[in-house]
């Protein structure tokens, strides 16, 4: 699918966050008896800094309030459903990065807790994304003209926004490639 160049950024970040995804099911899928928190401790700091206050912002601050000015509904279209994924994903993460210790401890309960919430987000983000990629950016990118194409290229760069330091990004890259080789999966590019 061809994308203008801002919403190519998304789809590029929308690799890293797959990448990572697949690493945390991986890890989460073995049947080794170790519980894997030093893991999922970097993995979910990933999704809350690189998914939600890096690539999430881009989408809520900028995306969606920009689609809604050229005419796409917010409410009863794939924006509303995008912004409650969004809420959804925070509300397992933040279940997720509230038991890991305990389960780390031993408590069986906190450990099922954090299977269930983290296989829970793997699939939310994953369908989430599809949804993304082949509907909300190709409309998106059809609704706005040029100038708000330029506009969003503009402001999607890392060191321009958000609440992240400019390094921030970089660090982020480099965690998912991490992530992904500890998983023992194919490198991110």
């Amino acid at each position: 699918m061809q994308y203008s160049k801002a919403m190519q950024i998304l789809v590029d970040e929308h690799e890293v966050i797959t990448s990572v995804l697949d690493a945390a099911d991986a890890v989460l899928s073995r049947e080794d008896g170790d519980f894997p928190a030093e893991f999922l401790e970097k993995a979910f700091d990933f999704f809350v800094n690189f998914a939600d206050k890096c690539h999430h912002a881009k989408e809520e601050g900028y995306l969606f309030p920009l689609m809604v000015a050229r005419g796409v509904p917010q409410e009863g279209g794939p924006i509303g459903c995008m912004l409650h994924e969004h809420e959804q994903g925070r509300a397992h993460v933040a279940a997720v990065r509230g038991a890991i210790q305990r389960a780390a401890q031993g408590d069986l309960a906190a450990r099922e807790l954090v299977r269930r919430e983290a296989t829970g987000y793997i699939a939310l983000l994953r369908q989430h994304i599809f949804k993304e990629n082949n509907v909300c950016f190709p409309l998106g990118d059809h609704a706005m003209t040029p100038q708000d194409k330029e506009h969003l290229l503009q402001e999607f760069q890392c060191s321009a926004h958000g609440p992240l330091p400019p390094a921030a990004h970089e660090q982020y890259l480099r965690l998912a490639r991490a992530l992904t080789e500890l998983a023992q999966l194919a490198p991110t590019p």
